[in-house]
Parts: structure tokens; C-alpha cells; sequence
């Protein structure tokens, strides 16, 4: 399986808005936009077969940082309130947290140059003043947009230990003992390391409920 990762930011600030707090109140936005592409692959010529939707998503999530500035606005404030947000974020997806690893040093990728962004686009005007404004609210939005590009090649690499395939060879009657209708030539299909074979998107929902073959009840683990 090859895994191709991109990950792009956008910030905007906003107007000062009046508040009843006497200091400078700060509120960073943040929205998390994670898509995952997953593709087959034809493992002689290269070309991409077709896309594999049970195996791709797009999900968005959001957070909110908030501090309240009351003599200085400083880096070390505002890089730690947002670092520990998108920690956070991370340690909850799954493929952030395989492509990062779980350690502190992992984040940093996508910590730091968030946490530059929002300090020198958003906040470099109020870092210029000589006062911080009092009884204002300032936000700023913090777009985080996550794409993953996984290529399987039919035949030859495996999805947690089922193995992708387009066959068009199929024995004549074969069907999927899950929906029970019939393997089409070109249909994708997932075999499990028990031998038995099902649609990939009817096995997918089978497992999501039971980590258990639906034939022979072996038990799908991670080492396998």
C-alpha cells in the first residue's frame, strides 16, 4: 500500500468586537477537514482502476481556543492554547496518529506552522500596538485541511490482512454469503486470511459490527 499526505492552512481574522471583559479577549476557531482517497490499482501497468468509497471518507470536526490577554500578548500563550487543541485532534484520528506516531515530537508538524500562521497573518498588528485594546474580542478562524491518497494494488497488498483484488476470473455460481448475490467480473473484492471472499463494502459493515468471519467465525485480529 502507498500513502501520499498533504496538509494545507488557511487563517482569517476577523473585526474587533466590544465584550464586558476589561482585557483582550481571544478566540481561535479551529476546523479540522480530513479526506481520505483510497484508490485501486492495476499492479502492471500502474493505472488507477477505480476509487474505493467504503474505503475513502470526508469528515470535518471543529474546536475553539480561548484566552484572555491581560498585560502582553505572547507566542509561548498562544502557541501552547492551539498546539494542545490540534494534540488533541490528533490523538483522536486514527491515521493522524499512524502518520504522526504518538509521541510530542510527532506533532509538530502541523503544530508549528499552524501556531506561526495565527501569530504572524492574524496577530501581528495587535503585536505592533503599544496598548492591547480593552474590552475587545478578537477571533480568528484556523483551517486544517488533511488529505490522504492510498493506492492498493489489486492482487498484491492487503487491507488490515484481507486482501484486495479485482479478479475477473471467478468460479461460475461464486457469490458474496453476505448480500448473497453474485461476484460480478471486476467487482472489488476483500479476501480475509481465512480464504473466504466478500464485496468489500459487505465485509466492511460485517466487521464494523463483529470481528468475526461470517462463515467460519475465525476471528479477524490485527495480527493477521
Amino acid at each position: 500500500m502507498m500513502c501520499e499526505r498533504s496538509a494545507r492552512f488557511k487563517v482569517k481574522k476577523h473585526d474587533l468586537r466590544p465584550t464586558k471583559f476589561p482585557h483582550l479577549s481571544l478566540k481561535i476557531n479551529l476546523s479540522f477537514h480530513t479526506k481520505v482517497s483510497t484508490h485501486l490499482i492495476n499492479p502492471d501497468s500502474g493505472a488507477a482502476i477505480r476509487r474505493l468509497p467504503f474505503l475513502s471518507s470526508d469528515d470535518a470536526t471543529s474546536a475553539a481556543v480561548h484566552l484572555i490577554v491581560r498585560e502582553r500578548l505572547s507566542y509561548g500563550a498562544v502557541s501552547s492554547a492551539v498546539r494542545k487543541s490540534i494534540r488533541d485532534h490528533l490523538r483522536g484520528d486514527m491515521l493522524s496518529r499512524a502518520r504522526f506516531g504518538t509521541g510530542v515530537r510527532g506533532y509538530e508538524i502541523i503544530c508549528s506552522r499552524a501556531t506561526k500562521l495565527v501569530w504572524e497573518k492574524a496577530l501581528g498588528d495587535i503585536r505592533r500596538d503599544e496598548a492591547l485594546p480593552k474590552h475587545a474580542e478578537l477571533d480568528v478562524d484556523l483551517r486544517i485541511r488533511t488529505t490522504y491518497s492510498f493506492m492498493h494494488m489489486a492482487g498484491k497488498k492487503h487491507y488490515h490482512g484481507m486482501r484486495i483484488f479485482v479478479d475477473g476470473r471467478r468460479e461460475e455460481g461464486c457469490c458474496c454469503s453476505i448480500c448473497l448475490e453474485a461476484m460480478q467480473v471486476g467487482d472489488v473484492a476483500l479476501r480475509l486470511p481465512c480464504e473466504h471472499v466478500f464485496h468489500g463494502e459487505c465485509i466492511l459493515r460485517w466487521l464494523r459490527r463483529t470481528q468475526a468471519c461470517p462463515l467460519c467465525r475465525r476471528r479477524i485480529t490485527t495480527e493477521d
